[in-house]
């Protein structure tokens, strides 16, 4: 029934290193009906996969049929989350060159840690950001 939908959903929450709670709860959606929609494989409403789509910043057609035409989704998503950020962008423009340094090779250390190889391989391939 929603293989495919809660597939991509959880292809997205492992390679954006979130959790099934942090989703359902962006999404407003209490945790345990996005748990048994899950463990049912039960489509959510459409007005719900749009929350979920959004909460991962991808399209409501990719969840539900796979194709990538988020591509073109890619700035949006990135405005999302600098959005989200800035606050915390704005701390670390405050701060000296030697502070921003240590945060930086703290979160980079913790990010590698938490990845499945995703982040080490866009690095080593040189095509994550630096």
């Amino acid at each position: 029934m929603g293989l495919l939908f809660w597939e991509n959903v959880n292809f997205e929450i492992k390679k954006q290193n979130t959790t099934q709670e942090w989703v359902s709860g962006k999404a407003g959606i209490k945790y345990q009906t996005f748990k048994g929609w899950i463990s049912k494989e039960i489509y959510p409403r459409v007005d719900e996969a749009v929350c979920i789509a959004n909460a991962l910043g991808v399209t409501v057609e990719y969840l539900y049929l796979g194709n990538d035409s988020s591509a073109g989704y890619q700035d949006l998503r990135i405005l999302r989350l600098a959005k989200r950020h800035l606050d915390i962008l704005e701390a670390l423009d405050s701060m000296n060159e030697q502070t921003r340094d240590i945060i930086k090779a703290q979160i980079m250390a913790v990010a590698v840690k938490k990845t499945d190889g995703y982040m080490v391989a866009e690095r080593e391939s040189g095509n994550g950001s630096s």
